[in-house]
């Protein structure tokens, strides 16, 4: 399968790739979750960089260091790990690969169904797919996104994924941003430093409080943002929030870097102006890996891997349904994005497609993760 790989100047579309896992026949997939890892979320976002709540002391914190918040998920693979339990479990079966499914119980509107219930985050979605325990996939269909609370059940057999909807009935569908927890993953954020010390993504916050500036800047309508920020004055979760600037050079530097160049009024995708304490931005679509769960023409399960680095490497998320349909796939949603991102081939212990952020480059800690398998040899 060919993607649309795009890189921001200084990174090589090289890292940009499609792998692909076909279900065949005899072959299933099976969905580990650790529940242990589920009942630390969800992830908190706006106002600053995204945090997990955890007691420390008896003081409610904002942890926002990537790997403490990973701190007690269980790892993907090594001894005590998802495929070791698997394993352990299913002694007549081999395991062929594992993908991951980061987002379960970190994201709302990522949800899992399975035969013992529903878990993960209450929240919007517009896809759902269902993996029958033969490797075939079916497709639960909805006019608009909903709250899952009263609609997602538990199968009888097989499991239920849900997430932001990439294909149906074989047509890309154009991304609905209600179903996108992280802008990111639609929009190319400046990681910019501010007068504190304190990087942000400039403008994420704004817009994820505001559900129609959201939309219009996915739409490429221009947006204008403060160059001060709200920030917590500490760690506490319910820290009073204080204003905080953010340097125009820095800005124009850091723009720059995503591909954005200066103009005296933008008004097309990847300009940006600044007069003043204000600044002006039209933005350009997000560069993420990506991991889609899909339906073939014959309904057989596609488990597909799209490696990169976040908002630096990777393909963009409409591009990526225009790419599926192109490829002749059926149905697909997003399973999860950015540094989760991963495949593990279980038959050679190697990797074809390794976690790129640094934090996950070893022990790959997950919320769930799905397991290829086949007859034993």
């Amino acid at each position: 399968m060919q993607v649309r790989a795009h890189a921001i100047p200084g990174f090589d579309t090289a890292l940009v790739r499609a792998h692909v896992l076909r279900c065949a026949q005899g072959d299933s997939v099976d969905l580990c979750i650790d529940a242990a890892g589920l009942a630390l979320g969800p992830l908190h976002r706006g106002r600053g960089r995204a945090y997990l709540v955890r007691d420390v002391a008896g003081t409610a914190l904002r942890i926002t260091e990537q790997a403490e918040q990973r701190e007690g998920f269980l790892p993907a693979i090594g001894a005590h790990s998802h495929l070791a339990r698997w394993r352990a479990a299913h002694t007549q079966r081999r395991a062929l690969a594992i993908t991951g499914q980061g987002n379960l119980g970190i994201n709302k509107g990522v949800l899992a169904a399975t035969a013992n219930g529903v878990v993960g985050v209450q929240g919007a979605w517009n896809g759902a797919l269902h993996v029958h325990a033969d490797g075939s996939v079916s497709a639960l269909t909805l006019d608009a996104a909903v709250e899952v609370g009263s609609v997602l059940h538990a199968p009888t057999e097989g499991f239920v994924l849900t997430g932001p909807l990439l294909l149906r009935a074989g047509k890309a569908v154009a991304p609905e941003t209600s179903v996108y927890a992280d802008p990111r993953h639609l929009l190319r954020f400046a990681w910019v430093q501010t007068a504190t010390g304190e990087r942000v993504d400039f403008g994420h916050d704004e817009l994820l409080a505001d559900p129609q500036r959201y939309e219009a800047a996915v739409h490429g309508v221009p947006q204008e943002f403060s160059l001060h920020v709200q920030l917590p004055a500490d760690a506490r979760f319910d820290a009073p929030l204080v204003s905080v600037a953010v340097d125009a050079a820095n800005l124009r530097r850091d723009l720059a870097w995503k591909g954005y160049h200066e103009c005296a009024h933008a008004t097309v995708p990847g300009e940006f102006s600044i007069l003043g304490n204000d600044a002006r931005l039209v933005f350009l679509p997000g560069l993420y890996p990506h991991h889609v769960l899909a339906a073939d023409e014959g309904g057989r399960l596609l488990d597909i891997v799209i490696s990169g680095l976040s908002n630096r490497a990777g393909v963009t998320v409409y591009e990526l349904a225009r790419d599926l349909e192109s490829a002749g796939v059926r149905e697909a949603i997003l399973l999860d994005n950015g540094g989760d991102v991963g495949l593990f081939d279980a038959t050679t212990e190697i990797w074809r497609v390794q976690p790129a952020e640094p934090d996950r480059a070893q022990c790959w800690p997950l919320t769930a993760s799905l397991i290829h398998h086949g007859p034993a040899a």
